[in-house]
Protein backbone atom coordinates (compact mmCIF):
# COMPACT_ATOMS: atom_id res chain seq x y z
CA UNK A 1 0.00 0.00 0.00
CA UNK A 2 2.98 2.11 0.78
CA UNK A 3 4.47 3.57 -2.19
CA UNK A 4 8.20 3.95 -0.68
CA UNK A 5 7.64 0.67 0.69
CA UNK A 6 6.40 -0.88 -2.47
CA UNK A 7 9.51 0.68 -4.36
CA UNK A 8 11.79 -1.21 -1.85
CA UNK A 9 10.56 -4.48 -1.91
CA UNK A 10 10.12 -4.37 -5.90
CA UNK A 11 14.22 -3.43 -5.96
CA UNK A 12 15.10 -5.80 -3.52
CA UNK A 13 13.66 -8.75 -5.36
CA UNK A 14 15.04 -7.49 -8.63
CA UNK A 15 18.04 -7.17 -7.62
CA UNK A 16 18.43 -10.83 -6.00
CA UNK A 17 16.92 -12.22 -9.21
CA UNK A 18 19.37 -10.21 -10.73
CA UNK A 19 22.20 -11.39 -8.98
CA UNK A 20 21.53 -15.36 -8.98
CA UNK A 21 20.83 -15.11 -12.66
CA UNK A 22 24.60 -13.40 -13.04
CA UNK A 23 26.10 -15.99 -10.80
CA UNK A 24 24.70 -18.71 -13.49
CA UNK A 25 25.26 -16.69 -16.63
CA UNK A 26 29.13 -16.63 -15.27
CA UNK A 27 29.02 -20.03 -14.47
CA UNK A 28 27.87 -20.83 -17.98
CA UNK A 29 29.93 -19.04 -19.63
CA UNK A 30 32.82 -20.73 -17.94
CA UNK A 31 34.02 -18.22 -15.19
CA UNK A 32 33.62 -20.87 -12.76
CA UNK A 33 35.55 -24.19 -13.07
CA UNK A 34 35.02 -26.41 -10.03
CA UNK A 35 36.01 -29.80 -11.84
CA UNK A 36 33.73 -32.76 -11.05
CA UNK A 37 30.94 -33.78 -8.60
CA UNK A 38 31.70 -30.19 -7.16
CA UNK A 39 30.59 -28.42 -10.18
CA UNK A 40 27.71 -30.57 -10.82
CA UNK A 41 26.68 -30.13 -7.01
CA UNK A 42 27.36 -26.38 -7.41
CA UNK A 43 25.15 -26.21 -10.60
CA UNK A 44 22.29 -28.39 -9.11
CA UNK A 45 22.39 -26.00 -6.00
CA UNK A 46 22.44 -22.72 -7.52
CA UNK A 47 20.03 -23.35 -9.79
CA UNK A 48 17.57 -24.96 -7.32
CA UNK A 49 18.09 -21.77 -5.88
CA UNK A 50 17.16 -19.22 -8.57
CA UNK A 51 14.21 -21.65 -9.52
CA UNK A 52 12.88 -21.25 -5.31
CA UNK A 53 13.72 -17.69 -5.38
CA UNK A 54 11.49 -17.12 -8.32
CA UNK A 55 8.39 -19.03 -7.08
CA UNK A 56 8.69 -17.24 -3.82
CA UNK A 57 8.99 -13.92 -6.10
CA UNK A 58 6.70 -14.85 -8.59
CA UNK A 59 4.21 -15.51 -5.64
CA UNK A 60 4.55 -11.93 -3.95
CA UNK A 61 4.13 -10.34 -6.93
CA UNK A 62 1.31 -12.17 -7.90
CA UNK A 63 -0.30 -11.30 -4.30
CA UNK A 64 0.93 -7.87 -4.65
CA UNK A 65 -0.97 -7.57 -8.05
CA UNK A 66 -4.07 -9.53 -7.30
CA UNK A 67 -4.89 -6.27 -4.15
CA UNK A 68 -4.03 -4.10 -6.95
CA UNK A 69 -6.53 -5.72 -8.81
CA UNK A 70 -4.35 -6.47 -11.46
CA UNK A 71 -3.18 -2.81 -12.26
CA UNK A 72 0.19 -2.45 -12.99
CA UNK A 73 2.59 -0.50 -11.53
CA UNK A 74 2.78 2.70 -13.28
CA UNK A 75 6.06 4.46 -13.42
CA UNK A 76 4.12 7.99 -12.01
CA UNK A 77 3.46 6.28 -8.82
CA UNK A 78 6.62 4.39 -8.32
CA UNK A 79 8.44 7.37 -8.88
CA UNK A 80 6.24 9.30 -6.67
CA UNK A 81 8.17 8.80 -3.27
CA UNK A 82 11.95 8.46 -4.49
CA UNK A 83 11.92 10.32 -7.63
CA UNK A 84 12.14 8.62 -11.15
CA UNK A 85 14.68 6.88 -11.39
CA UNK A 86 14.48 5.05 -8.62
CA UNK A 87 11.00 4.77 -9.98
CA UNK A 88 11.83 2.83 -13.23
CA UNK A 89 14.61 0.82 -11.22
CA UNK A 90 11.38 -0.25 -9.42
CA UNK A 91 9.17 -1.28 -12.54
CA UNK A 92 12.12 -2.56 -13.98
CA UNK A 93 12.39 -5.19 -10.98
CA UNK A 94 8.75 -5.82 -11.15
CA UNK A 95 8.85 -6.83 -15.30
CA UNK A 96 12.02 -8.92 -14.48
CA UNK A 97 10.70 -11.17 -11.77
CA UNK A 98 7.18 -11.45 -14.68
CA UNK A 99 9.65 -11.99 -17.36
CA UNK A 100 11.75 -15.03 -15.18
CA UNK A 101 8.67 -16.42 -14.30
CA UNK A 102 8.74 -19.10 -16.54
CA UNK A 103 7.25 -21.75 -14.65
CA UNK A 104 3.64 -19.88 -13.97
CA UNK A 105 2.85 -18.72 -17.95
CA UNK A 106 -0.72 -17.68 -17.10
CA UNK A 107 0.59 -14.86 -14.51
CA UNK A 108 3.00 -13.95 -17.04
CA UNK A 109 -0.17 -13.67 -19.49
CA UNK A 110 -1.85 -11.49 -16.50
CA UNK A 111 1.03 -9.54 -16.13
CA UNK A 112 1.23 -8.61 -19.49
CA UNK A 113 -2.69 -7.71 -19.76
CA UNK A 114 -2.23 -5.74 -17.09
CA UNK A 115 1.06 -3.97 -18.19
CA UNK A 116 -0.95 -3.22 -22.03
CA UNK A 117 -3.85 -2.02 -19.83
CA UNK A 118 -1.89 1.04 -18.87
CA UNK A 119 -1.76 4.49 -20.12
CA UNK A 120 1.05 5.22 -22.56
CA UNK A 121 3.95 6.50 -20.73
CA UNK A 122 3.09 4.69 -17.47
CA UNK A 123 5.31 0.98 -19.02
CA UNK A 124 8.78 0.96 -20.45
CA UNK A 125 7.86 0.21 -24.05
CA UNK A 126 11.19 -2.42 -24.07
CA UNK A 127 9.95 -4.17 -21.41
CA UNK A 128 6.69 -4.62 -23.24
CA UNK A 129 8.52 -5.94 -25.80
CA UNK A 130 10.60 -8.68 -23.95
CA UNK A 131 7.46 -10.17 -22.18
CA UNK A 132 5.26 -9.81 -25.22
CA UNK A 133 8.06 -12.30 -26.99
CA UNK A 134 8.26 -14.39 -24.09
CA UNK A 135 4.43 -15.08 -23.89
CA UNK A 136 4.87 -15.28 -27.85
CA UNK A 137 7.10 -18.06 -27.97
CA UNK A 138 5.35 -20.07 -24.96
CA UNK A 139 2.13 -19.68 -27.31
CA UNK A 140 3.85 -21.08 -30.02
CA UNK A 141 3.29 -17.74 -32.09
CA UNK A 142 6.03 -15.50 -33.58
CA UNK A 143 7.79 -13.09 -31.88
CA UNK A 144 7.12 -9.23 -32.69
CA UNK A 145 10.70 -8.11 -31.46
CA UNK A 146 12.79 -11.36 -31.46
CA UNK A 147 13.88 -11.03 -27.69
CA UNK A 148 13.95 -14.25 -26.79
CA UNK A 149 17.26 -16.15 -28.53
CA UNK A 150 19.07 -19.19 -28.34
CA UNK A 151 22.57 -19.54 -28.69
CA UNK A 152 22.99 -22.13 -30.92
CA UNK A 153 26.80 -23.54 -32.16
CA UNK A 154 25.96 -22.86 -35.28
CA UNK A 155 25.22 -19.21 -34.09
CA UNK A 156 22.20 -17.23 -32.58
CA UNK A 157 18.74 -19.20 -33.25
CA UNK A 158 15.29 -17.14 -32.42
CA UNK A 159 13.22 -18.94 -30.45
CA UNK A 160 10.00 -20.26 -32.02
CA UNK A 161 8.42 -20.16 -34.98
CA UNK A 162 10.59 -18.16 -38.09
CA UNK A 163 10.40 -14.52 -38.29
CA UNK A 164 9.86 -11.40 -40.72
CA UNK A 165 13.37 -10.42 -39.70
CA UNK A 166 12.97 -7.24 -41.66
CA UNK A 167 9.73 -6.64 -39.43
CA UNK A 168 11.23 -7.40 -36.81
CA UNK A 169 14.10 -5.23 -37.07
CA UNK A 170 11.46 -2.24 -37.88
CA UNK A 171 9.86 -2.64 -35.12
CA UNK A 172 12.91 -2.84 -32.80
CA UNK A 173 14.19 0.17 -34.61
CA UNK A 174 11.08 2.03 -33.42
CA UNK A 175 11.55 1.42 -30.02
CA UNK A 176 15.66 1.80 -29.91
CA UNK A 177 16.68 -1.15 -29.56
CA UNK A 178 19.51 -2.75 -31.84
CA UNK A 179 18.92 -4.69 -34.74
CA UNK A 180 18.32 -8.53 -34.51
CA UNK A 181 21.14 -9.61 -35.81
CA UNK A 182 23.70 -7.32 -33.64
CA UNK A 183 21.22 -8.20 -30.83
CA UNK A 184 21.57 -11.95 -30.83
CA UNK A 185 24.91 -11.97 -31.29
CA UNK A 186 25.75 -9.81 -28.29
CA UNK A 187 23.19 -11.87 -26.02
CA UNK A 188 25.02 -14.84 -27.27
CA UNK A 189 28.69 -13.49 -26.67
CA UNK A 190 29.85 -13.51 -30.25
Amino acid sequence: KDPARLVERLDAMGEADATLSGLIADYLMGKHDLGGDEEKRYRRELYELLLETRREFTKELESLLKSRRWRWFGLSELSAPKGAPAGKRAADHAWLIVQHADEDPKFQRRALAAMRAMPPGEVDPKNLAYLEDRVAVKDGAPQLYGTQVDCAPEGPVPQGPALDLAAVDARRRALGLAPWAQYARANCGR
